[in-house]
């Protein structure tokens, strides 16, 4: 069955656009200050840096896929990790690449000369990975908000139509074996729990940054650290300032938050 991509991203800034737009960029500073690898003039220092800079993001992409739900660690040192570890990759092809060019004299098969080139390029493609994952992690792409209304469920039971792939938003770091129908999310320092109907995890996200995708009507905040599902609410009990959600787990609610949850 085909599979049909909803990109709920703004302005439809996908993480492919978004690696080509910094491949470009950082080309043209790398090949107009004359960088270790450059090659010929800054024009043709330009289209060599080009195929190069994507080798790195591809060796990156591939460490941040492979790390990023098996160690939790924060934004910052899990960024640096993958930034070594993509280095540890890369650094073959980029010394494989200067050998071509003529720029090393080789050989190909060279250990120090592979290693050399792993000193040369750590440093800088850790910096470019996490300039690259910043506007993610900071909010500056934020994601449009989900229709309440919309009933992933639902659609998928539907099997005439294609199997729906959510990106650009919160729904895309949730665990698959979780699902889509979350019941509550709570903050526990640099993670979230996310719940739904078929378990809990912890994955490695802020809560205000995650309650972005979604509308107001969709869920609501309890607690400094707790969001909720409104659908998923069974009950509230104003007595003891708890909710009771549709898993029978029961929540705290703020005493500032009580007033405009009882309406």
């Amino acid at each position: 069955m085909s599979k049909l991509k909803l990109n709920l991203a703004p302005r439809n800034v996908s993480t492919t656009r978004l690696l080509l737009f910094f491949s470009f960029i950082f080309s043209i500073v790398f090949s107009s200050i004359g960088a270790a690898g450059s090659f010929g003039s800054r024009f043709q220092s330009f289209f060599v840096w080009i195929p190069t800079t994507l080798l790195a993001f591809i060796c990156l992409i591939l460490t941040h896929s492979l790390l990023k739900h098996r160690i939790k660690l924060n934004f910052w040192v899990l960024s640096f990790l993958e930034g070594v570890v993509g280095s540890l990759l890369f650094a073959p092809l980029a010394f494989f690449l200067d050998v071509y060019l003529g720029t090393d004299p080789g050989p190909y098969l060279s250990g120090v000369g592979i290693l050399e080139e792993f000193g040369h390029v750590c440093l800088p493609v850790t910096v470019c990975w996490i300039v690259v994952k910043c506007p993610r992690y900071f909010g500056l792409v934020l994601p449009v908000k989900i229709d309440p209304d919309f009933s992933f469920n639902q659609h998928l039971l539907n099997k005439s139509e294609p199997e729906i792939e959510i990106i650009g938003t919160f729904l895309e770091v949730i665990p698959k074996e979780l699902g889509k129908d979350i019941i509550y999310l709570k903050a526990e320092k640099q993670y979230l729990m996310v719940t739904t109907p078929l378990g809990s995890k912890l994955v490695h996200h802020g809560l205000n940054q995650a309650i972005r995708s979604f509308s107001d009507d969709y869920g609501v905040k309890i607690h400094r650290s707790l969001w909720v599902v409104k659908m998923h609410i069974s009950r509230i009990d104003k007595k003891n300032r708890v909710v009771i959600m549709s898993n029978g787990t029961e929540l705290p609610i703020s005493r500032r938050l009580l007033s405009s949850m009882s309406n």
